[in-house]
């Protein structure tokens, strides 16, 4: 039988506030979040053009 990971709301909630605490952004936390949500990699973010 395989087992499974799964981290509950609040390991993901503890997560959120760990990022924001050591400097990252709110957009920041939200692309960990769901990047740690997906079972794919990311697509990589184009710069954005100034």
């Amino acid at each position: 039988m395989e087992e499974v990971d799964i981290m509950t709301a609040k390991q993901l909630d503890r997560l959120a506030d760990w990022l924001k605490s050591n400097g990252h952004t709110a957009e920041e936390v939200l692309d960990c979040l769901k990047y740690i949500a997906q079972d794919h990699a990311p697509v990589p973010k184009t710069p954005e053009k100034k």
